[in-house]
Order: C-alpha cells, then sequence, then structure tokens
C-alpha cells in the first residue's frame, strides 16, 4: 500500500471506532498496533483521524481483495476490542462484506 491508501485504510478503522460515539483506550491501542502494522506513522493516524472528521468523508476500500479482507479482519478486531459489538460497527462491517462478495464474485452477484 501506499501512503494515500494507508490513510485511506486507517480512516475506514477509525470511522468504525467512532461509529458508536465511545471510544476506548483499547481500540485507540489497537488502532495504533494495526497502523504500525501496515507500515503506517503517526502522521499517517493523524491524517486520517482529519479525513473522516471532514463533513463529506465518504468510506473506501482497497483495491486489492487481500487488502479489503486485510481490512475486514482489522476491523472485526477493532469492533470486538472493548469487548461489546455495537450495530453501528455491525453494520459497517457488513457493508465491506458486502463489497468483498460483489468484488470477489462480480457486480451481477445476487445480493
Amino acid at each position: 500500500m501506499d501512503q494515500h491508501e494507508k490513510i485511506k485504510y486507517l480512516a475506514n478503522l477509525i470511522w468504525l471506532i467512532r461509529s458508536d460515539d465511545d471510544i476506548d483506550s483499547k481500540e485507540e491501542m489497537l488502532l495504533d498496533k494495526l497502523a504500525k502494522g501496515i507500515g503506517a506513522d503517526s502522521f499517517s493516524i493523524e491524517e486520517a483521524k482529519n479525513l473522516v472528521s471532514s463533513p463529506n468523508f465518504i468510506s473506501s476500500y482497497p483495491q486489492q481483495n487481500a487488502d479489503a479482507l486485510q481490512l475486514f479482519e482489522d476491523m472485526l478486531l477493532l469492533a470486538h476490542a472493548d469487548n461489546r459489538l455495537a450495530s453501528e460497527e455491525v453494520e459497517l462491517l457488513q457493508k465491506l462484506l458486502e463489497h468483498l462478495y460483489r468484488s470477489i464474485h462480480g457486480e451481477n452477484a445476487p445480493e
């Protein structure tokens, strides 16, 4: 992933942890760990936070299926970091799964 893709990736993670309006310290710690795992620095995290804070923010998923699957795994870890799964988090995970399904099976795949 290039720097821009890493920021978009992190923005999805931040969007998830902010979705239930209850950001837990465990989520923040895991976000930092996941960011390091993709080779992102603190500047990238701040850029991603600014992106998500923008009123025009629209989530976009990685182009490569492997990266999108990794994003799903990371989002799932973050969603469970505070030991509860909020309905807002479930909705975001479902959207990513639908994207992955269409990406793998084609745009005309049954929903």
